[in-house]
């Protein structure tokens, strides 16, 4: 969590916490806990990373395990349920408790004294959605590129992860493509920095508007791409680099002739595949194009 989101929640007049799953999937970790849930519920900092039960009172546990945690896995929430927290000094102290189930099964919990339920209710629902919120912000903005909105490197290391495994299971298999923009130091110093970021971003739309839903495209780095295409022979990806060239042609912007150099690698069914591999082979095939004269493909050789 960034600090200027631990900075906001901070302030609020409320208490909100975060849960998660252990790394086995047994029970739920407290992963935060905004300020005011110690310096108003009393509940000790060490509790982070410490299981969620431990918070609330036995009696409450019982109505936790039984009722609001199958609520907020089965219906994405739980709204006003009166729990009692277990306060670092031993005492017990009634709490109203919202909750929101996130993406990807984190839980965000709101909480306030229940003598104040009605003045907070309010709040207690702007709060819990405010968290919910501004963590799919982060999330989104940790796995997309700023200027494009493609996945970024690090994302598409991830889910090559995934394609990988589940290439090496079906036996199919995975083509890359590795896209770079001929004479993109030109358009910069020629045209200025504006101009390059706009064909940079309308590059972007033209590549997923060619590419299948099923295939992963980056913006690599600079003015470079990845087309990561699963299920894909090497004749289907030298399809979709021919359409490439010729798509990009209808791209006007600022009277440039734009062109692009692309390298295409598929995975060799006959041996282990590494994603590192491809990359660099579909790199080499590209930079080969590039010595070819530029605004072509070339398809990466074994032999």
């Amino acid at each position: 969590m960034s600090h200027s989101l631990k900075h906001s929640l901070d302030l609020f007049p409320i208490g909100c916490m975060i849960s998660v799953d252990d790394t086995q999937g047994n029970q739920r970790i407290i992963s935060y806990l905004n300020r005011y849930m110690h310096d108003e519920l009393g509940i000790a900092c060490a509790a982070v990373g410490k299981p969620l039960a431990d918070i609330f009172s036995k009696a409450s546990r019982i109505i936790l395990d039984t009722y609001v945690m199958p609520l907020i896995l089965h219906e994405g929430q739980c709204v006003e349920v009166m729990l009692d927290i277990e306060q670092a000094d031993g005492n017990k102290m009634p709490v109203s408790v919202n909750a929101r189930l996130g993406d990807k099964r984190e839980i965000y919990w709101t909480m306030a004294v229940a003598d104040r339920q009605k003045q907070l209710h309010h709040k207690l629902l702007e709060t819990r959605d405010l968290l919910e919120n501004k963590a799919k912000l982060l999330q989104q903005q940790s796995i997309t590129d700023d200027l494009t909105g493609l996945v970024n490197r690090r994302e598409l290391n991830r889910q090559s992860t995934v394609i990988m495994a589940q290439s090496k299971r079906a036996n199919w298999p995975i083509s890359l493509l590795m896209i770079d923009v001929d004479y993109f130091k030109q358009i910069n110093d020629s045209k200025g920095h504006d101009v390059g970021d706009e064909v940079l971003i309308q590059l972007s739309q033209l590549l997923l508007k060619q590419a299948r839903a099923s295939d992963i495209v980056c913006r690599f780095g600079g003015e470079e791409f990845v087309i990561l295409m699963p299920a894909t022979d090497s004749h289907a990806a030298q399809s979709l680099a021919r359409r490439l060239h010729e798509s990009v042609k209808m791209l006007k912007i600022s009277d440039i002739d734009l062109t692009l150099s692309i390298g295409i690698t598929t995975s060799d069914l006959t041996k282990q595949n590494l994603f590192s591999d491809l990359l660099k082979q579909a790199d080499e095939a590209m930079y080969e194009a590039k010595g070819q004269g530029r605004n072509r493909s070339v398809v990466f050789s074994r032999s």
